[in-house]
This record gives structure tokens, sequence and C-alpha cells, in this order.
């Protein structure tokens, strides 16, 4: 029997003239027709014209759809065609396609009448060429149709297999449903049920069973990755969409929500692949694909308006920084120099820490009083040290209002007060 390809071919022989296509029938049926062997058809492939044909066999499913094998008259190929859409209409329904005159090639349409001739006159021509018929065999509706088996045989082969038809059970006690096997090396065979079950069993100790298990177990383990990378990502789309509606800038909104979608495309990705990993079909690999090449860009396009709200970030804190180290001086400034500390403060500092731990029962007036206490009674090579960091420290205030333009003694008269500076610190201050 020809495909519609090797249809073709024949066609393009110097005998056999192409036409231009006619159009399709205006209506096309809602469900494939059925139709039985020797019925009368109109068949159409693309370059000929509508030709008369008979069905020379029983239907037949599968992935592509439902197909019938057909013989066309006077050229007698065999080709398989879908009714679906319209080119199997029945011979009945289109009796204006049986018009030469309709064909342009002379070549053509003498075939056409010698076509429509051998119909009239034998209009079962060549059906003792029909491949034999499998009544009853169905290659859809049941749960073994496809799987993989393996069968033993003499001296210890065994072939590998798959059901590609069954027959349902007869009326009979001993009209078992059947199940075809197509051996891998070309045989066949037809098995019962406890048959195919064993054949089941064995087939699991085959290498290639094994193989596969380890494949689907790979498969799974890279899905459910797939999906722990999803909820994680999931978690971060949220998270990230939390930070934009709280953004308090236009910068780290925007750079909040690209986050969010970047990771909302990654989840959309993750789950692609798991589907992938799971289904190993072409589709999911284009979904992969599609969705990682989303999730690339995403990451790019967040990646960029990151780096903006990043910018815009450190320039904020600088110049909070800048603005606190102002304030920080203006403050220091109206304060002027910190005052020199006397030597009882460089004593009373050296010493609050160790006799807090040593009496850690007292408070800090009670601490104090009692350093206060120690430092009348030190004697003065003792308290030598202590001057000496307070020299230091006075020549240091010293200097710095001599710098700022401050009589010291001003500004001690103006702290001693109450914290006030008199007229004459403050104009000195002015430049007055």
């Amino acid at each position: 029997m020809l495909t519609e390809n090797e249809m073709l071919q024949v066609a393009d022989e110097p005998s056999v003239a192409r036409v231009d296509d006619e159009p399709m029938p205006d209506a096309e049926p809602a469900v494939a027709p059925n139709y039985e062997q020797n019925d009368l058809v109109w068949a159409k492939i693309r370059g000929f014209p509508w030709w008369p044909a008979r069905v020379a066999g029983t239907r037949r499913t599968d992935a592509e759809g439902v197909r019938y094998p057909v013989r066309f008259f006077h050229t007698a190929e065999r080709i398989e065609l879908s009714p679906m859409p319209s080119t199997l209409p029945p011979y009945s329904s289109r009796e204006d396609l049986a018009d030469p005159t309709k064909i342009k090639s002379k070549t053509m349409r003498t075939k056409f009448e010698l076509a429509l001739r051998e119909l009239s006159k034998e209009p079962t021509k060549g059906a003792e060429e029909d491949p034999t018929p499998t009544e009853g065999w169905r290659d859809e509706g049941h749960e073994y149709l496809g799987r993989r088996v393996a069968r033993p045989f003499k001296g210890g082969l065994m072939v590998l297999g798959r059901i590609t038809r069954w027959l349902p059970a007869g009326d009979g006690e001993n009209e078992p449903p059947l199940f075809h096997v197509d051996h891998d090396d070309g045989d066949e065979e037809d098995l019962e049920e406890y048959e195919v079950i064993d054949a089941f069993e064995l087939y699991k100790t085959t290498p290639e069973a094994t193989k596969l298990a380890q494949a689907k177990a790979r498969a799974e383990a890279r899905a459910a990755k797939e999906e722990e990378k999803a909820v994680k990502a999931e978690v971060r789309a949220a998270k990230a969409s939390e930070r934009a509606a709280a953004a308090t800038t236009a910068e780290a909104k925007a750079a909040a929500e690209e986050e969010a979608r970047a990771a909302r495309l990654e989840v959309k990705a993750c789950r692609a692949a798991a589907l992938a990993a799971r289904a190993d079909t072409s589709g999911a690999e284009a979904a992969v694909a599609e969705a990682r090449e989303e999730a690339i860009a995403a990451k790019a396009a967040f990646s960029k308006v990151a780096a903006k709200a990043k910018e815009a970030a450190a320039r904020a804190r600088e110049a909070k920084a800048k603005a606190a180290e102002e304030t920080k001086k203006k403050r220091e400034a109206e304060r002027g120099p910190r005052v020199a500390k006397a030597a009882a403060q460089f004593y009373t500092e050296a010493e609050r820490l160790k006799l807090t731990a040593a009496h850690p029962g007292l408070d800090a007036p009670a601490i104090a009083e009692m350093i206060k206490a120690q430092w009348k009674v030190l004697e003065e090579a003792d308290k030598a040290p202590y001057k000496e960091l307070a020299a230091a420290d006075k020549q240091r205030y010293e200097a710095e209002c001599a710098a700022s333009g401050i009589d010291p003694a001003a500004k001690r008269r103006a702290d001693e007060r109450g914290g006030g500076q008199d007229r004459d610190y403050t104009n000195r201050r002015r430049g007055v």
C-alpha cells in the first residue's frame, strides 16, 4: 500500500500529468465518517483531481487520527487517507465531481474517464488483493497498548516487543481477550492476558527495563530539584513584592518589582523543567527553553535596575553621612573645644572599673565617694602620672581654643555659670 508521499512520486512519472488543485468541499464533517470495506468514495491528494476510489480495508486509528486504506480506480494505486478534513466524502454525495470536462490535462482526463468506467463495471475491482482484514482488533481502548514485554524462547533466548493491538473477549467460554505483540526482531504473536502479565514481569528483569527505571529515577530527582527551586523562587518573589510595597523611593520600588518578576519567571521555568523531566516530551523541553530565556532576560533587567537602585542608595547613604558630619562639625563649632580634664578625672576613669568589680554591692555614688577619698590620701608621687595627663590635655585645649579664636578664660566663666556663654566670649567667637 502506498503512502501519500509515494503516491506523489508515482504521479511525477511522465505517464501521469499533474493538475491544478481543486478546492475541498465547503462543509467538513463534524466527526469522522465510518466506512466499510468496498464502500465507494472520492479520494483527494494534493496536486490531483478528485478521484473515484474504493475503501480497501478496515478503519485504523493511530497518533495521527483515523485513516482508511483506499484503492484508486484504473491506476490501482493504494494509499491511506484520513476522512478529516474532507478528503474522503462518499461517492454518492458528490455527483458533480464525476465530470471529466473539469480536468484540463488531456492525459489526466483520459485516465479519469477510464477510472469512472472501471467503477461502473467492477466496483469491487482489486478486492482480492486487499490486505487480510483484522476485524475486531483494536489499537485503542486498553491500558496494555504500547507497553513493552519480554518473551522467553528455547535455548534461553529472550525477545523484547511491544503490544500494538488487542482483541476483546468473545461470547464463548474459550474466547478470552488477545493481545498482539510485535517483536523487535520482526516476528509477532498473539498472547492471552495471563501470558501478557508474565511477559510484563519478565521484562522487569531486562537491562532495558533497568535502564529505563534508572532514567526515570534520575528524571524524578531532577523534577524534585526543580520543584524545590520553584518553591524557593516563590518565597523570593513574595519577599520582593513586600519590599516593593514598602519601598519609599521610586528606585527601590522598581528594583523590588523587577526582582519579584524575575523570581516569578524563575518559578515558571522551574515548573516547566520539572514537567520536562517527568514527561520527557519535546513540547515540555520547548517550554523549558522559552521559560529559561524569559527568566534570564528578567534577571538581566533586574540586575540593571538593582544596580541603579544600589547606586541611588549609596548616594543617599553618602549624603546622609555627609550631612551628619556637617551637623557634628557645626555642633562642635558651637560648643567649642572639649574642656581639659583635671588630674582627678583621669584617676577616676582609671579606678572606676577596678573598684566596681571589687565592690559589686556598691552603687555609682558610693564608688565615686570612695574614689574621691582615695585621691585625697594619694601620695604626690602616685598622683604625678595623672597630673602629667591633665597638663597635656590642657595644652591640647588651649591650642584648639587659639585655633578657633576662643578665649579659654571667657569660655570657662561661661561654663561655670551653667553652660551659657557671656557676651565677651560670644563676641570673640564672632570676631567682634
